[in-house]
């Protein structure tokens, strides 16, 4: 966890690494997270690859990686099934 403050704030150092900062805490708070339903599914179908999923999807695959980090039982219930 104490990693990712780090790399917060040596983004922040400088004028450009924050306005870069902010632009991706807005903009993934301004993308709406498909149902997880369709994430599992579409991960399963591009078998487990979160890159060819994103993209049946129309998400960003950094967005994608983040909401499975973010419910690990998702990508529990992907596995098992590929």
């Amino acid at each position: 966890m104490a990693h990712r403050g780090a790399a917060a704030r040596e983004d922040c150092e400088t004028l450009e690494g924050a306005a870069g900062l902010a632009r991706r805490k807005v903009g993934s708070l301004m993308t709406p997270a498909p149902p997880l339903a369709a994430v599992e599914q579409a991960l399963i179908d591009a078998g487990g690859s979160v890159t060819a999923a994103a993209r049946t999807l129309g998400i960003a695959s950094a967005n994608l990686r983040g909401l499975v980090r973010a419910h690990p039982l998702l990508a529990d219930a992907v596995f098992e099934q590929i």
